[in-house]
């Protein structure tokens, strides 16, 4: 079978991991833009607003943190081939310093000391790592700092008495690794070990300021004495900053609500606010302490003036780079998709063969169009909208009809169906949790139910509808960094109007995914991770069951991976391993098409085949015969 690559794409700038320095007299920015074929490293003059130098770091899809070591090299730590990378201002070249740091995909935070080292934290071996740029010489100050979790998501030093502190998640800790004694302690409390992240924000003068981020709670411990010296909620802090601070007194944190500030000289929390679906990066002091530097996740520049209390933007011209493209949808003749990081939606007229993009819902986890409604399951925060396909996208359309996460805790609309006016929706639950749920939305009036943790500790990532009854898939995995505490995925039949499970079952046992849900007549299709079955409706019995190919997943969570759909002639179309095969049900034949690996499945009116390929996942590719 034949494919083209459509003319579809989405183009956003994504500067992530950046830094701030004023070398050789110049207020220099160092940052990373990721997606395109590989990240790019950028040096920007902000006195003349201008991108003066650019480096591709091949192998690297982005950047989370970028650390401006002692001799002035600038060190880039990446994802998801975990490498990492050094820039040399003098001889302005970067080179890949390691391409990949033992067992790890992503460097979430890099810090220096004072004598050209530069730690790193890591996923998913939950590692420290130093590295020294005089003698080139890496090594593990501790792997598995914390035995059961994945993520080191931040960092801090203690030059003065060799100790470390790393904020690790999905279920916190705060660990002080001493480098002379190799003693381990935990300082977070136990009242905060349910948090999924420690965030720490930063270090001064034997204080530690950290960010708590379920709850929202920002903490000042004093190393002296392990002892909280000042505790506050994110929604009581100031977002005014006293006019006589100086920001060298500062360290800075990110969150969904704004730039955090802890001020440590007086031990106290601000907030710098953002808009809506802004997310702010770094922040950093400037001009002697009367100023912050921020920026933003896409690329925006500003300084805020402490005594006037005023930003500016410094307007630096920012490419974009095409990224990943993850969702296909199709409805009336039109494909609707959504990109990643942070969204942008498409809207590709098949017939016309014309694609637009569209900005400001955010990262889609799942779409379904209905009665010329489109509606979007939003990461994070499990945000659901509604945009009406028959007026202008603009800032009142899509709109928002809730959010599921700050009450329910849940945090990718995975699923969607829509059945009798209803609207359901499948989710994954936040960082650290397994507690998935299904929420029931009446179209009419937008009023809707959440059943929580609905099939015991699984996520649900499939959903069908028939004849007065849910069907749904699930998977043991929940959010990321969450403990596994089922083996097997279950079916699910939910009866609408009785409001009740009919039954739950394991339709393959030892597979952890059921997913691709599509009800033929009185036949229910599904996978379970790689093996296809099939579901006799009317006896509830199975009927077929065949492995299908092996899936060597990349990342460590089985979230999608199957999906199912019925040819114009008969046959029927699945994906599931990253592969594309037919199946013949009357002769019981799987038939693999094609070798090449890729993800998502839609089918047009005439028979044409959507999906993603994987050997470049900003395409979608289109079957050029019908099936």
């Amino acid at each position: 079978m034949e494919f083209i690559t459509l003319p579809i794409s989405i183009k956003k700038t994504f500067m992530q991991g950046v830094a701030y320095t004023k070398y050789n007299d110049i207020n220099t920015l160092y940052g990373v833009l990721a997606e395109g074929e590989c990240a790019t490293f950028v040096v920007i003059d902000l006195d003349k607003k201008l991108i003066v130098k650019t480096h591709e770091l091949e192998g690297a899809t982005g950047s989370w943190t970028v650390s401006i070591a002692s001799d002035n090299r600038v060190y880039i730590g990446s994802y998801t081939n975990g490498g990492l990378y050094r820039y040399d201002p003098i001889k302005q070249q970067t080179d890949m310093v390691i391409e990949n740091i033992p067992g790890v995909k992503f460097i979430f935070d890099l810090q220096a000391d004072n004598d050209n080292n530069i730690y790193g934290g890591t996923w998913p071996n939950c590692a420290v790592f130093k590295y020294n740029g005089k003698d080139e010489r890496l090594e593990f100050v501790k792997e598995k700092i914390v035995e059961t979790e994945d993520y080191v998501r931040t960092l801090a030093l203690n030059v003065e008495n060799k100790k470390i502190y790393a904020g690790v998640s999905t279920h916190a800790h705060l660990i002080e690794l001493d480098e002379k004694t190799g003693i381990k302690r935990d300082l977070l409390k136990a009242e905060l070990h349910g948090e999924p992240f420690c965030n720490i924000i930063g270090i001064k003068q034997q204080k530690l300021a950290l960010f708590l981020q379920n709850t929202k709670q920002l903490l000042f411990i004093d190393l002296t004495t392990d002892e909280i010296i000042n505790r506050k909620k994110l929604e009581n802090i100031s977002s005014v900053i006293p006019k006589d601070s100086n920001s060298n007194n500062f360290d800075y944190y990110r969150s969904q609500d704004g730039l955090v500030i802890a001020d440590f000289l007086n031990n106290d929390f601000y907030l710098l606010p953002t808009s809506d679906n802004v997310i702010m990066l770094g922040g950093f002091s400037y001009d002697d302490g009367t100023k912050i530097l921020f920026t933003e996740f896409e690329g925006q520049i500003h300084l805020y003036d402490i005594e006037t209390g005023s930003s500016e933007e410094i307007k630096v011209l920012m490419p974009k780079k095409n990224i990943e493209l993850r969702q296909i949808h199709e409805y009336k003749n039109k494909l609707y998709g959504g990109g990643y990081l942070r969204g942008g939606t498409f809207i590709y007229d098949i017939e016309n063969d014309k694609s637009v993009q569209l900005d400001g819902v955010g990262q889609s986890e799942s779409l379904l169009a209905y009665n010329d409604k489109l509606y979007i399951g939003k990461y994070p925060g499990a945000d659901i909208f509604e945009y009406d396909l028959l007026k202008d996208w603009d800032d009142k359309n899509p709109k928002k009809l809730f959010s599921l996460k700050d009450k329910f805790n849940q945090d990718r609309p995975f699923a969607m169906e829509i059945y009798d006016e209803q609207l359901f929706i499948g989710t994954i639950p936040n960082y650290g949790s397994t507690e998935g749920s299904l929420t029931i939305c009446r179209l009419i009036d937008k009023k809707y139910t959440v059943l929580e943790n609905f099939i015991d500790n699984q996520s649900i990532v499939s959903l069908k509808a028939k004849d007065g009854i849910l069907y749904g898939g699930t998977t043991v995995c929940g959010g990321l960094g969450s403990y596994t505490l089922h083996e097997s995925g279950r079916l699910f039949a939910y009866d609408i109007l009785k409001k009740e499970i009919i039954f739950s079952i394991e339709p393959v046992k030892g597979r952890k995914n059921i997913g691709g849900l599509l009800i033929d007549d009185n036949l229910l299709f599904g996978c379970a991770d790689t093996t296809l079955f099939i579901i006799d409706l009317t006896t509830g019995k199975k009927i077929f069951e065949q492995f299908v190919c092996v899936h060597n997943p990349e990342k460590d969570y089985k979230w999608e991976i199957s999906f199912i759909k019925k040819g114009k002639a008969g046959l029927y179309y699945i994906v599931t391993g990253n592969r594309l095969f037919s199946f013949d049900l009357k002769q019981q034949i799987l038939a693999p098409i094609m070798k090449k690996k890729v993800n998502l499945l839609q089918i047009d009116s005439e028979g044409h085949l959507y999906m993603q390929y994987l050997d470049n996942v900003r395409n979608i590719i289109k079957s050029v015969e019908t099936v």
